[in-house]
């Protein structure tokens, strides 16, 4: 698929020695770029894996080739869940001293009680009306902001799927409190990102008879739009012609885009994977004939979604064994990067002028924290490592 006028806008973006990834940074006609937003119609390349397989995003990682790194990598925390707050915290900073490492942008969703055991438990109500959450609020807060790691927060995650139990009308009141407890805490490289699912509740931008918002925070508190599409009636009309809900799945994503298009936000494809598409890796796809089926059947049609959409400005790819996860096995095997032919059409896509690889972004970095090099490398309990500040000493600010 050509890239179009979306890849040579791309391309003229980067032109100029301008950096590629800015915050409030002008773009053409005086406007001004969001926090951590790409030049003109890039595209952040991210990529994610569940805890459990790690090892899957160094494969990916490798296999696309040191060139075309992802710019940064996604990872999930929860506010409440059974893993307990503590080890959420020691994993925030693993992953902020990985991002910290590598100069990339961290993804990261903060779930309001959502984890694979605690599902439709959602504390939003708790969050918005009580202090019980302020201090894991503020200590978070203070850890992001020490570390000068670039974040992309999912406030909520998929805010409006039944499954994350987030109550309408109030869940609005948490994620800003979030925001401006963030912002107390002077976290300003921390840009905030509402994100929702096609297949949720359909009403994300509805309000009730007194004009309250059924989902949506206000466009103070908004500063990317996310997106967390795995099917393809998610992201293209008509995509499955004859599925139950198939319209509809489209018209959330659609409702989105348009929102972001007419308020000048970015959108960030938060999560996306090619579900159910059961990709053969080598030995089951001798002559590449199903990793070509499976690109026309998915990727394709997803190419086609960008190249349509410049907001979109990131795109987080989960090149997952969904088989092995105790929520989602039906989802199937989704490691694109196991399969050769898909392997190489992905990397083709990859080598386009639009993508913004971990070399680029790390030239773009924040200043790195001063103490942040003393225990690189180390990544064992980082949350007590000095006082629970994570490893990061924070002067700047």
């Amino acid at each position: 698929t050509s890239v179009g006028a979306a890849g040579a806008a791309g391309a003229a973006g980067a032109a100029g020695g301008k950096a590629a990834v800015g915050g409030a940074a002008p773009q053409g006609g005086g406007s001004q770029r969001a926090l951590h937003e790409p030049q003109g119609s890039r595209i952040l390349h991210l990529a994610g894996t569940m805890l459990q397989q790690e090892h899957e995003l160094t494969n990916y990682e490798r296999a696309v080739g040191e060139a075309l790194e992802p710019a940064g990598h996604a990872a999930w925390i929860a506010m409440r869940g059974t893993r307990g707050w503590k080890v959420d915290m020691d994993r925030a900073a693993r992953e902020l001293r990985a991002a910290l490492r590598g100069g990339g942008i961290l993804n990261l969703a903060l779930s309001f009680g959502l984890n694979e055991s605690a599902f439709g438990r959602g504390v939003d109500k708790e969050v918005a009306e009580t202090d019980t959450y302020d201090a894991q609020l503020d200590e978070l807060a203070g850890l992001i902001a020490r570390s000068g790691v670039r974040v992309l927060l999912r406030i909520g995650n998929e805010i409006n799927g039944p499954w994350s139990g987030h109550h309408p009308y109030v869940f609005p009141a948490a994620y800003r409190k979030v925001v401006d407890r963030f912002r107390d805490a002077g976290a300003d490289n921390v840009a905030f990102v509402w994100c929702v699912v096609p297949g949720g509740d359909p009403d994300v931008f509805g309000r009730d008879s007194g004009g309250q918002a059924r989902w949506y925070p206000g466009d103070d508190y908004v500063d990317w739009f996310g997106l967390d599409v795995f099917d393809r009636i998610e992201f293209r009309p008509g995509g499955a012609a004859g599925r139950k809900g198939s319209t509809r799945f489209w018209e959330v994503t659609e409702q989105v885009l348009e929102r972001a298009r007419r308020s000048g936000k970015p959108v960030i494809i938060g999560e996306t994977t090619p579900r159910r598409m059961k990709i053969p890796d080598a030995r089951n796809d001798r002559k590449g004939r199903e990793g070509e089926e499976i690109w026309a059947r998915w990727f394709a049609p997803f190419v086609d979604f960008l190249d349509e959409h410049p907001q979109i400005k990131a795109v987080t790819m989960l090149p997952v064994d969904w088989r092995k996860t105790s929520a989602w096995p039906d989802w199937g095997d989704s490691r694109l990067h196991n399969n050769p032919e898909l392997l190489k059409l992905w990397r083709k896509e990859l080598r386009k002028k639009r993508w913004i690889h971990r070399a680029e972004a790390r030239k773009d970095a924040l200043p790195r924290p001063e103490g942040a090099d003393e225990d690189e490398g180390d990544d064992e309990e980082p949350a007590q490592k000095k006082k629970g500040d994570g490893g990061f000493r924070r002067t700047r600010r």
